[in-house]
């Protein structure tokens, strides 16, 4: 459900996932790619400005306003943005 809003925290995790990414870009930046045998998918990208807009709006209307991502295909990063 995080994955399909990224501003959106509670459930069963207290932050959001935009929150967890910005402080785990802290401890690995984007030019790590790998950590303990767990690579980066290659098309992942940070949210963009439009991203964020999008996202936060729909926080405003509804905390969970989007359904769960099934696919890769769905996520932010695979959308033109």
């Amino acid at each position: 459900m995080q994955l399909a809003n990224p501003f959106s925290s509670g459930g069963a995790n207290s932050h959001s996932l935009y929150e967890s990414q910005m402080r785990t870009l802290k401890k690995f930046p984007l030019d790590v790619k790998e950590v303990d045998g767990v690579s980066r998918n290659a098309r992942w990208r940070l949210l963009s400005e439009m991203d964020k807009k999008k996202f936060t709006m729909d926080v405003d209307e509804n905390r969970w306003a989007n359904k769960g991502i099934i696919d890769e295909h769905e996520t932010y990063w695979a959308q033109n943005s």
